[in-house]
């Protein structure tokens, strides 16, 4: 083996041995670096031509100097590998890779028979023995430690301080020190190196104004609104960061752009800062230039329409000579999606596009429309309940088997299961699943059961009511032909569970006021869920039902107003009982007796609760 050179990065010229393969290693390794390569070290093999051992195959890897890392551990860090053909962009990569493990890098390479031995010698840094941060009050010391890659214990390295440096500067500036400036410094520490980051805060910087000049056309308040800055108030405050300015323009530009000033410019103006480096006043200069107009709209396709474009124009709510704003694009866009979902073209696939003029500042817009077919639906699978009855569920739906398979309508179902309140908020889920028939296609439903009963208990004394206890029990999807095989599906929620009913049990005794109720309420009585007709027609129960059972008692009270049915006490009696029963009426409303004292009050009209559904 020749001699060994040591080079630096401002040494190519001497390289000519080995020049391709070493400036590919430094140009990868400067960036990667973030330092003076300069200040360390890669030695090369420089008695091979880069063109002798370049593609032949590398037959063996070894690591010299590695204390810390295990040979094994290094060579899967590295892209090099044994048995595949030696690439120097891939060798430049591992370069980088080691350095940053390494302090100094020598690489040998000797030419084998039938392939490459390359040898790493690597330097080990030094262990980094103590992290100090002085200066900071914005930044937890928990934060700090948390956030710098420099860490007790862990190798030294010069590239990690000037990175943890800068993200440190970075962190302050987030919280508003927009004057904030790091300072890093490294020593020697017992046997390794110490680091010590020291902070300039200066003053936290808040938002005191935010001036636009230049707006004609849009009013200062609403290209305030579009910003994440905002003036501070009187018992708010915002502090300023740069890089969220830098944002907050680039969404006015795009707001602009939105309302259809395509050519519209932003730029920062000036930041005017107080004598003290409290606060900050930020003008923004705007250049609006004329809005673009819509010159001509055009509609592509539609061809299950072909007698009635009037139809599909009236519904995009825009004309030419209007401003060309995106929402109202998108409004236009949604209209006509809507419009052929509703008529079961559930494939339908509305595109949108301009071309604009900036000569004119006129626009052209095409609504590009692919029909595909009207579709139906198959099957209606429901999965997930586990104690809701089918019937319950599908009653509530608006998509059936045979009917069209209209997407709104599924949003629809989906929204009336959420309101059932049976089921885990949110869990309703719908997925259209292709069949093969490309006309018809299948509708799963999965769901999630919730949590439908609720027990209350409660106790208490006070001067009017005295003592009075509490017991409630409300249960919703109540099934009262769910009985249970054992107690046990009982205190499981597995039992009277399903139906979609509702009961309510309230117990409450009381020295003065006691009450008892029972209530119960069936939605669809004695309805049969069918599916008839050609578009999938439902036949459901016209009747609900549903019926009170109370008792309520009072012993002390003497002026009180009459309720209705809720118990409450009538008026001015000494002693008193208010009960109810259970009550079948139709459109009619039927009486319910008071009695107060030795005589009966006035019958009181109670609302009906077995009813004909209109």
């Amino acid at each position: 083996m020749g001699a060994q050179r040591r080079y630096r990065g401002t040494r190519t010229a001497r390289f000519r041995l080995a020049g391709t393969l070493v400036l590919l290693v430094l140009t990868l390794i400067a960036p990667a670096m973030a330092q003076d390569i300069g200040a360390r070290d890669v030695d090369l093999d420089d008695d091979l031509m880069a063109e002798q051992v370049v593609g032949k195959v590398v037959k063996q890897i070894i690591f010299q100097g590695n204390r810390r890392y295990d040979e094994s551990t290094l060579k899967y860090s590295i892209g090099t590998k044994e048995g595949l053909k030696l690439s120097d962009s891939r060798l430049a990569e591992d370069v980088s890779t080691l350095l940053t493990f390494f302090a100094r890098v020598t690489i040998k390479m000797e030419e084998m028979t039938d392939g490459v031995r390359i040898t790493f010698i690597v330097e080990e840094n030094p262990v980094t023995t103590s992290v100090i941060f002085r200066g900071f009050t914005a930044l937890s010391n928990q934060d700090l430690n948390a956030a710098v890659g420099t860490k007790e214990g862990y190798p030294f390295a010069k590239f990690k301080i000037e990175q943890d440096r800068l993200l440190l500067t970075d962190m302050l500036k987030k919280k508003g020190y927009y004057f904030a400036e790091v300072q890093a410094a490294s020593g020697a520490y017992g046997e390794g190196r110490q680091v010590v980051f020291t902070a300039i805060e200066g003053p936290e910087v808040e938002v005191d104004e935010v001036r636009f000049i230049g707006n004609e056309s849009i009013d200062s308040d609403t290209l305030l609104s579009n910003m994440i800055l905002d003036e501070s108030g009187f018992l708010s405050s915002t502090s300023f960061v740069q890089r969220t300015l830098d944002q907050d323009l680039i969404s006015v530009v795009s707001f602009y752009r939105a309302e259809g000033f395509l050519d519209a410019v932003v730029d920062l103006r000036e930041l005017s800062f107080s004598e003290d480096k409290e606060d900050v006043i930020i003008t923004i200069e705007v250049q609006e230039n004329a809005p673009y107009l819509l010159d001509e709209i055009r509609i592509v396709g539609g061809e299950s329409f072909p007698g009635d474009r009037s139809t599909l124009y009236g519904l995009l709510g825009i004309e030419p000579g209007m401003i060309r704003r995106d929402f109202a694009l998108y409004q236009a866009q949604q209209a006509l999606r809507t419009f052929y979902l509703e008529n079961a073209y559930y494939n339908a696939r509305i595109a949108v596009s301009t071309e604009e003029d900036s000569l004119t500042h006129t626009a052209v817009t095409t609504f590009t429309i692919t029909e595909g077919s009207p579709v139906k639906v198959g099957r209606v699978d429901i999965t997930g309940n586990t104690l809701t009855r089918d019937k319950v569920i599908r009653r509530s739906l608006t998509i059936h088997p045979g009917g069209p398979l209209n997407s709104i309508e599924i949003d629809k179902s989906i929204a009336r299961l959420d309101g059932l309140s049976f089921f885990e908020l949110g869990s309703v889920e719908a997925k259209v699943v292709d069949t093969d028939d490309p006309g018809v296609k299948n509708v799963v439903l999965n769901l999630e059961e919730g949590r439908t009963g609720s027990v209350k208990f409660s106790a208490g004394i006070s001067s009017d009511l005295g003592l009075l206890g509490v017991f409630e029990l409300t249960k919703r999807n109540f099934d009262y032909a769910d009985l249970p095989k054992h107690w046990g599906d009982a205190i499981a929620g597995k039992a009277f569970t399903g139906g979609g009913q509702t009961l309510n049990l309230l117990i409450s005794p009381g020295t003065s006021y006691s009450q008892y109720r029972l209530a119960f309420h069936e939605p669809w009585f004695l309805g049969e869920y069918v599916v008839s007709g050609p578009s999938g027609e439902i036949e459901e129960s016209p009747f609900s039902f549903g019926f009170d059972i109370y008792h309520t008692v009072f012993t002390r009270f003497r002026s009180m107003s009459a309720g209705r049915g809720s118990g409450s006490p009538p008026a001015k009696c000494g002693g008193s009982t208010d009960s109810g029963w259970m009550t079948f009426s139709g459109p009619a409303s039927v009486s319910r007796s008071r009695t107060c004292g030795s005589r009966t009050s006035p019958s009181t009209p109670l609302r009906p609760r077995f009813s004909r559904k209109v």
